[in-house]
């Protein structure tokens, strides 16, 4: 009895200490953002905007693009001619990957330089549609079109956001309630597939192409998959003119029944083109609406809520919910575009927390946010993983917005973490690794789930699992760059396996590439 006293006294102390050291670097952290991350931010994205318009005055990416893809496939080629003993994957570092986890499985693989395709190729504006290269960001698109007046339909959240990933993976914006997710508002693919032959899937009807209906199945089958079917080199993406303000109107709620209820109605209404929420607790929330517009009469004024000085969007969103009046505005587009980025939705207040300072902002805000990549090298301190392990979630949930009100509160009781970010969007009945069979297009929302749980003994495992068995239940889906520990039975019960697998086999990309699921399960992560 003594011995197992004086045991959990040591454990207590120990514990005591983990915890002690954790939180230590976790609020010394933001030192080294500052004076380490922040400028090496800086310097990279200052060459790669020089690079960038560089290449596209000389016109020089679509005859290099050609070279690029013959040297992936003679990559892949060389793979084929040899023992084939590792599978495929490509070379792009795992810090430079969107999750706050790296990529574990991409040790034991063969990789394949990939990382060279960072250009756009083309833009049609008569046929209203741009080539970009699966490493092109969103940033570096809106860079290139907003001056001729265009832009995509579905502009996903964050600057760095590539467009391999958001279409691999998943793509999420306030415009969605009308365009659906990325992967609906794109074309074509071009693929080089496992044998190393390049393929162009298209969702384009058999009638009007030399098409097979093979490489239109691979058009469904792409979205989702996160590089199982081949390798993605270049994609055709429609563009839809724009004006240059957006006319945003925000709609304050006293509780989260309120915010779904508003949310349905206004996701419903084609005078939208833009619709999103937060929730910042059971009591309060605010939903906004908005739509393109020419900008302001001579005696209004724009926000230019983007510009450095200005305070943190959510924060500014939140002072107007809480003074509980309707207010309409006037944003610049590319502002609007990127509301939550300086704050990384609103992250960035456990990394820079004097950062919504008005002296920090006025003389240092231009230089924030620190990029997310480069903060996941951070995340690698193995004290600080244990605290985001611990107490952090990092997830979006992806459900009918008719079951809005019990993901919210289920979501309330086992997680406890606000804000919430709330973003709905149509998903058509089309087929795919993610698919409804309705036969008709249904309104779904994406519940972003970031920060820090405020539960006591919050079991973050236990919680996610809870709200996975929801999803499954009401047709629901959980995006795959975030923790995820289901089974393979209740992956694929989640998931549509039909397609991808017969697509998998008809490729052979089963002996070249693992499947999503190994891909997407927590043990594949570190």
């Amino acid at each position: 009895l003594i011995i197992t006293t004086k045991m959990s006294a040591e454990e207590r102390y120990h514990r005591k200490s983990h915890f002690f050291i954790e939180n230590f670097i976790f609020r010394f952290n933001s030192l080294f953002v500052l004076f380490f991350l922040i400028p090496i931010t800086i310097l990279y994205d200052g060459v790669t905007h020089l690079r960038n318009k560089f290449i596209l005055a000389i016109r020089s990416a679509p005859k290099a693009h050609r070279r690029k893809v013959t040297l992936i496939q003679k990559q892949i080629r060389e793979w084929n001619n040899s023992e084939r003993k590792k599978k495929l994957c490509n070379a792009r570092p795992a810090w430079r990957m969107m999750g706050y986890r790296f990529a574990g499985y991409k040790r034991e693989m063969t990789a394949i330089r990939t990382d060279t395709l960072v250009d756009i190729l083309e833009v049609n504006r008569e046929n209203r549609t741009v080539q970009v290269e699966p490493m092109v960001t969103i940033g570096q698109l809106l860079d290139c079109l907003l001056p001729l007046g265009f832009t995509l339909p579905l502009v996903p959240t964050f600057d760095d956001l590539t467009i391999g990933g958001l279409i691999n993976g998943c793509g999420v914006a306030s415009s969605g309630r009308k365009y659906g997710l990325m992967q609906h508002i794109c074309v074509s693919y071009d693929m080089v597939m496992p044998d190393g032959s390049l393929i162009t899937a298209s969702k384009v009807s058999l009638e009007k192409s030399n098409q097979s209906s093979e490489d239109v199945a691979l058009f469904y089958g792409v979205p989702w998959s996160h590089g199982t079917l081949g390798f993605l080199v270049s994609a055709t993406i429609r563009i839809i003119p724009c004006k240059p303000f957006v006319r945003l109107t925000y709609l304050p709620c006293e509780s989260v029944e309120s915010v779904a209820e508003v949310l349905r109605d206004e996701a419903a209404s084609r005078d939208n083109e833009f619709v999103d929420a937060i929730v910042f607790s059971r009591d309060l929330g605010m939903v906004m609406k908005g739509s393109f517009d020419d900008g302001p009469a001579k005696n209004q004024k724009s926000n230019p809520i983007g510009k450095w000085y200005q305070p943190w969007f959510f924060k500014y969103v939140r002072g107007i919910a809480e003074k509980g009046s309707t207010t309409i505005e006037y944003i610049p587009i590319r502002d609007y575009y990127r509301r939550y980025s300086r704050s990384i939705f609103w992250g960035i207040q456990d990394i820079l927390p004097f950062g919504n300072n008005v002296i920090f902002r006025y003389l240092l805000g231009w230089s924030t946010p620190p990029k997310i990549s480069l903060l996941k090298l951070t995340a690698a301190i193995s004290p600080l993983r244990r605290l985001l392990d611990r107490s952090y979630v990092f997830q979006d949930f992806l459900l009918p917005i008719a079951d809005l009100d019990e993901a919210l509160r289920i979501l309330h009781d086992e997680m406890k973490v606000y804000p919430l970010w709330l973003c709905p969007f149509n998903l058509p009945s089309t087929p795919g690794i993610v698919r409804q069979r309705s036969g008709r297009n249904i309104m779904y929302v994406d519940v972003g789930v970031y920060g820090k749980s405020e539960k006591i003994n919050f079991k973050p495992k236990e919680a996610i699992q809870h709200m996975d068995k929801f999803l499954r239940d009401v047709a629901g889906m959980q995006m795959l760059y975030a923790d995820m520990y289901m089974d393979r039975s209740e992956f694929w019960e989640m998931f549509d396996s039909s397609l991808y697998e017969w697509l998998r086999v008809k490729y052979g990309c089963r002996s070249a590439f693992p499947d999503v699921y190994e891909k997407s399960f927590h043990g594949a992560r570190c």
